[in-house]
């Protein structure tokens, strides 16, 4: 019998320890993320919205100086996910739908954070890097086609 209740008692230890460090763990996870959505927050209200012109314009300058598009979607640009970065910061990193699309202009500084840059894409003006996506949206695509027929008759 004693072997039985030390057996029972060893398993139930063994539960109060996996208990204990799931819940510190439980703890560590809540604080990374209120401390991720504060930080977040500051750089992600300091952006503006992007209009469709804003890409549509980076992709132009894009596609002129080499780069490709690697993704063709037939609906609009869903603009809601895209920042307009406008005073210089350093991006955290931001998953799945939080992730947000920034647009960086010639003069402002947007860095990575030692954390890297989660699904955030960040599109250059500086030397047009390029993010891992480059989307074409229907109506950027409808966009570009009419100022290229626009320059044809000019």
């Amino acid at each position: 019998m004693s072997k039985i209740l030390d057996a029972l008692k060893a398993a139930e230890q063994k539960h109060q320890v996996e208990e204990a460090k799931y819940r510190e763990y439980m703890a560590k996870s809540e604080r990374e993320r209120r401390n991720h959505k504060e930080t977040s927050a500051g750089w992600v209200g300091s952006c503006a919205r992007v209009r469709p012109g804003d890409y549509a314009m980076w992709l132009e300058d894009f596609l002129r100086s080499g780069g490709e598009i690697t993704h063709v979607y037939d609906y609009d640009m869903p603009c809601d996910s895209w920042l307009l970065a406008r005073i210089d910061f350093t991006v955290t990193p931001l998953y799945g739908s939080a992730a947000k699309s920034i647009i960086v202009p010639a003069g402002v500084r947007v860095e990575v954070g030692a954390a890297g840059a989660g699904h955030n894409e960040i599109f250059y003006h500086d030397g047009h890097r390029a993010p891992g996506i480059v989307p074409l949206y229907s109506d950027i695509s409808a966009m570009l086609q009419e100022q290229v027929d626009i320059s044809l008759y000019q």
